[in-house]
């Protein structure tokens, strides 16, 4: 009488176990990790945010689109800035407000505009001011991006704008 050898297929129950904990414990530091790397992206994707707002304000009062002023707001209690309509916040159309929200990881740590806002002049396009914003991670606010959008003559915007790149 021949006595068949079985074949062995598949894993023991300890290797199954071996190999998970090791997932396990790549998966633990890997998380942190990409907690970083997405609070990063969303501070400097909220920096190019800001300064496409801020164009785009420039934009439709260079357009002289319905003959208005067009500028932005920042809000730092509210932790907010507000695309508006109008010659300076407080006179603005309140209709066509869009207001903007800030993620909860990220901050405004300065604001270096006069009364918190950026208005545009219907037919040079400068603004109203020169001043810059700085948005940090509220977990790390070692982590800052700041720039300087808004000059008043054009020779200063471009100089500002080659150098700080948006």
């Amino acid at each position: 009488m021949t006595v068949q050898k079985k074949s062995r297929r598949g894993f023991t129950l300890v290797e199954l176990l071996v190999t998970l904990g090791i997932f396990a414990i790549l998966g633990m530091i890997a998380l942190p990790v990409s907690h970083y790397l997405e609070e990063d992206a969303a501070l400097g994707n909220t920096t190019k945010e800001i300064a496409g707002i801020l164009r785009l304000a420039q934009s439709k009062t260079l357009a002289s689109e319905n003959s208005d002023s067009y500028g932005v707001f920042f809000d730092v209690s509210a932790n907010q800035y507000t695309f508006f309509k109008g010659l300076s916040f407080a006179q603005r159309n309140m209709a066509a407000d869009e207001a903007y929200i800030l993620a909860k990881s990220l901050e405004f740590s300065t604001i270096e505009f006069p009364a918190g806002e950026v208005v545009f002049a219907k037919v040079t396009g400068f603004s109203s001011s020169m001043g810059s914003v700085s948005i940090r991670l509220k977990q790390r606010p070692q982590k800052t991006q700041s720039n300087t959008f808004c000059a008043r003559d054009w020779r200063e915007r471009n100089r500002l704008w080659n150098h700080y790149p948006l």
